[in-house]
């Protein structure tokens, strides 16, 4: 897949192989959102840094999966946390 704008498929097209490591835009698209807001949520800590692959960043699709399933569900009360009830929240 191209780096650049995040790419979209529809149920007619067969489905991108994702390999182990995935450059930005192919994590943003894995996701389902652009690079620029997969940046942005990287940035936040709701997603996993990039490694250095000699030069190349990548993100590994097992911590990609972690975080999507670590996200809040929509919905409902984020969850708490020790510093939310050691402070009172």
């Amino acid at each position: 897949m191209a780096d650049g704008a995040a790419q979209s498929y529809n149920a007619k097209q067969a489905a991108p192989y994702w390999g182990a490591g995935l450059k930005r835009s192919d994590a943003a698209l894995y996701c389902g959102c652009s690079p620029n807001h997969f940046s942005k949520l990287v940035a936040e800590g709701l997603m996993p840094p990039g490694r250095d692959q000699s030069g190349v960043i990548v993100w590994l699709r097992g911590e990609i999966d972690a975080a999507l399933a670590a996200l809040p569900v929509k919905g409902q009360d984020a969850p708490r946390n020790s510093c939310d009830e050691a402070f009172g929240c």
